[in-house]
């Protein structure tokens, strides 16, 4: 379907939660599938701090803005399918921008599925932050003085960069 932009199988263990997490971009409207949950009220998924729980045969469908987040307080594995169907803009000149946005600059945010898929430039950052983020860590726990002493120094520098030559 050409409204379909993903769609993905997530499986959610018993006594586990999915993280919150939203999209701010507002290109899609997310449509939940159950396939096998248990049929109570003690799991489900908050969308704009709202809770939300299948019923045998109905769907949930939630605004990709709200902050989502999912738990399965059960004893039993939850199986869904989710698809995100594209938004109709009001005019066909919205509509454009929006495609457009969708498909060149979130492209830079894609992550592989298979060995083939490319990695988008966004997501191959990440692997500089990690290692920045693994040597802060480092230092925090070794002396916590010094971590935010190099952090001062670091952030006067970017400003005096930022005044005197740009």
């Amino acid at each position: 379907m050409k409204c379909t932009k993903a769609a993905m199988f997530v499986e959610l263990f018993p006594k586990r939660k999915a993280n919150p997490r939203r999209d701010p971009f507002a290109e899609s409207l997310r449509y939940y599938m159950r396939l096998i949950t248990p049929n109570s009220e003690k799991w489900g998924i908050d969308g704009d701090w709202q809770r939300y729980w299948w019923k045998d045969g109905g769907p949930v469908i939630l605004d990709e803005t709200f902050v989502q987040e999912a738990s399965n307080g059960m004893k039993k594995t939850r199986l869904i399918v989710f698809f995100n169907v594209t938004l109709l803009q009001k005019n066909r000149h919205l509509q454009f921008i929006s495609e457009w946005f969708s498909n060149k600059l979130m492209s830079y945010a894609v992550s592989p599925n298979i060995l083939a898929d490319k990695t988008g430039f966004i997501n191959s950052l990440s692997t500089i932050y990690w290692a920045f983020d693994i040597n802060r860590k480092k230092l925090t726990a070794w002396k916590k003085n010094v971590y935010f002493i190099t952090m001062g120094i670091l952030l006067l520098v970017l400003a005096f960069y930022f005044i005197f030559y740009l």
